[in-house]
This record gives C-alpha cells, structure tokens and sequence, in this order.
C-alpha cells in the first residue's frame, strides 16, 4: 500500500504495510522474543503493543497533547464522533487542496459511508499492487483481514474519481487514514494505512496530492504527525516519501539479534510533523 515516485517524476504503485499490520506483527515478534532462542533480543524489540484507545501513553484530560496542536485532550475522540459530512465541513477548507484538482472527482468519506463497489474496487487495487509484497513478507497475505481493516468505523477514505468512472463507482486512486494515538510517546496523529493509483492515473502528480492533502487535514485536525509504516524492500517507496519530508519515527522496529541469527526488520514507520 505505497505510492512510489521515481525520480523522472513518474509514479509507480508500490507496497505500504499498514499501521495494523505491523502492530500484529509486532505482537507476534514480542512472542517470539519471549522463547528461550530469543532471550538475547534487546530491549527495544520488547517494545509495548497496546491499542491507541487504551495506551497507556496516551493523554489524559486536561493535559497538553504537545506543541502544534490543542492544548486539551480528547481531540481523536472528538475528531471520530463527527459524521462525515461533519468532519469535511470543519476541516476541508474551501479554498485548500481538496478541491483544487480539476482533472479529478475528489471525496472524503468514512468507511461505512462508500458505496460496497467503492470499498470492492479498493480492494481490487491494494491486491494488484500489493499482494505480492504481502505475501514475500513476514505478515503474510490475508485478504478477510485486510477487508476488515478497510472497514473499521475510524477509517476514512479520499478517492479521486475520473469523470467517465463515476457512475461506475470505481476509483481512480484513494488514500485511507485514521486519526490515532501513535509513536513514542503517543501523540495524536494521522495515521496513513493505504495509497494507490490505477496505472493509468500514475505520472500525474495525483500520488503527491493525496499526500499533501492528508497533511492539510491533519494540520486543520490539530494532530503532531502524519504516520505510515513501508516495507524495507520498498526501496522507491522509501525515497519518494523521504522526498515529501518523512523521516524514521522513533517507534520504527530495530533489528533483533537471538541467539542464533538477527531478525531484521521488515517494514520501517516514518513520520512527518504538521502544524506549527
């Protein structure tokens, strides 16, 4: 679930392991790491992997939650109960990148509002360019899991549209994301989970607009971060979002040493701060 932009400014769809993909896998990392061949795993592969609605991190009312945004807590909470009407009305700005590609249908919407051949479409497109990277990986490919994940009440979804394909609900490209508590120490944050293009859409500049226009949101939001978790293989995924600013966060996995060999890590989280 990653875009990738060489440099000739040609896109190319890659693979983005998503936020829950890779706190199942470190689930299942802790696990192993508690057996006898793994005694000798440094502490930082024993890192915590509870849910961001119960982190133990994550602010509590009437602290601050950082630097660039509200000095009052329960922001993801009150940014998630809003419908999606409500949520585009307080923070697409009129005159902001939402509506500035012409070329494009733009939405945003929350999971359960798209239309089944929305999400069905989706789908199609995270298998296409991304099964094969899932399946070459730790986490393996499970496609009930992923659907479910597409489905989660807190997902959210921009899609860009062609003219001919509107009635045909099929997307040109979208993004999904979820406003979170993230990173070390939590932090609320928009969580990036997937990022596709048609072939046909890539070269456009449509991969680096979805990018800005979650950064727009989640700086209208009042979040510190935007988050996504990219396979290590990935190598053009990586570069292109290093191009937009995105840098290792400090909650990214390092490599284990066991007893018998080192584990290294398959995907890296990279962040970027927002706002002020």
């Amino acid at each position: 679930m990653c875009l990738t932009e060489a440099a000739s400014g040609t896109e190319d769809l890659g693979h983005l392991s998503t936020r829950k993909d890779r706190v199942e896998l470190s689930s299942m990392l802790k696990r192993k790491a508690s057996s006898p061949a793994a005694a000798t795993a440094p502490p930082a592969a024993k890192k915590r992997n509870i849910k961001p609605s119960s982190h133990p991190d994550a602010p509590s009312r009437g602290s601050s939650v950082g630097k660039g945004t509200r000095s009052r807590t329960g922001i993801i909470e009150e940014v998630n109960a809003l419908s999606g009407p409500d949520f585009n009305n307080r923070y697409l700005k009129p005159d902001g990148l939402f509506n500035s590609r012409k070329e494009n249908s733009t939405f945003n919407s929350l999971a359960a509002d798209l239309p089944p051949s929305n999400l069905d479409a989706c789908f199609d497109l995270i298998e296409a360019t991304s099964r094969a990277d899932y399946e070459a990986s730790s986490q393996g490919w499970h496609p009930r899991r992923k659907r479910r994940e597409m489905t989660e009440p807190e997902m959210r979804y921009l899609l860009a549209t062609e003219p001919a394909d509107i009635a045909g609900g099929q997307p040109t490209g979208f993004l999904s994301y979820m406003l979170t508590h993230d990173s070390v120490p939590s932090v609320p944050v928009l969580y990036i989970y997937e990022i596709h293009l048609k072939e046909a859409a890539r070269g456009r500049g449509l991969g680096r607009w979805f990018m800005a226009l979650a950064e727009e949101i989640a700086a209208s939001v009042g979040v510190e971060k935007v988050m996504l978790t990219c396979f290590v293989r990935n190598t053009k995924a990586r570069r292109f979002y290093q191009r937009l600013g995105y840098e290792t966060d400090e909650c990214s996995p390092a490599d284990r040493k066991t007893r018998m060999r080192v584990v290294r890590a398959d995907y890296v989280i990279m962040s970027k701060r927002v706002g002020s």
